[in-house]
């Protein structure tokens, strides 16, 4: 069921395009190129190049945002983020985080034997916001269609600062610094104001 009510997909290089109605936007800083030659993908080169997003659809207490997406280096880097609730890499382990050195989602073993690096993958992340401990616990990842099993990496999540920041975000990175920037080319990038079936 991808009936998206809250969805911005990328266009050309140039921007994210709210397809949803619901008036969101999109702002590229410094630059990042738009590659042809990659299947059409943007680059963000994880120096200083990141695209901040307003998604203002986001009302319920979970969304699912997919990707598809060729990284690179991604130890302690981060796909995406709002304020302090992203996808942390951390040492190599791919998960939720909520800035509390925390992560919970797939090991590194995992994230090796799928081969993350510089190879394409469809990412989707099911994000739940909250005040306990189901918050993180009911999030979910797949890999190229595949549920993955996920477990606390490190540390222990936050729950007040498992939300979505009123719809603000960012790729390749997270709102609350230009720490953590990821290096990535970015095929598609959506945003659904549910869990998806």
């Amino acid at each position: 069921n991808l009936d998206p009510t809250n969805t911005m997909s990328y266009d050309r290089g140039e921007s994210l395009v709210d397809i949803s109605g619901v008036g969101g936007s999109s702002t590229f800083y410094n630059s990042p190129t738009y590659e042809a030659e990659s299947f059409g993908a943007i680059y963000l080169d994880a120096t200083n190049q990141y695209i901040d997003f307003e998604a203002p659809g986001i009302t319920s207490d979970v969304i699912t945002v997919e990707m598809w997406a060729n990284i690179g280096d991604y130890k302690n880097h981060m796909f995406f983020g709002f304020n302090r609730y992203d996808i942390y890499c951390y040492n190599n382990a791919i998960g939720f985080n909520t800035a509390q050195g925390d992560c919970y989602g797939i090991s590194v073993e995992q994230a090796t034997e799928i081969g993350v690096v510089n190879h394409w993958h469809h990412y989707v992340f099911e994000m739940h916001t909250g005040v306990n401990a189901t918050t993180i616990a009911n999030n979910k990842i797949w890999i190229n269609g595949v549920e993955q099993s996920l477990s606390q990496i490190n540390g222990s999540p936050s729950y007040i600062q498992a939300n979505f920041n009123g719809g603000s975000g960012r790729i390749g990175g997270w709102r609350t610094s230009i720490g953590y920037l990821m290096e990535m080319y970015l095929g598609t990038f959506r945003i659904y104001n549910r869990a998806l079936t």
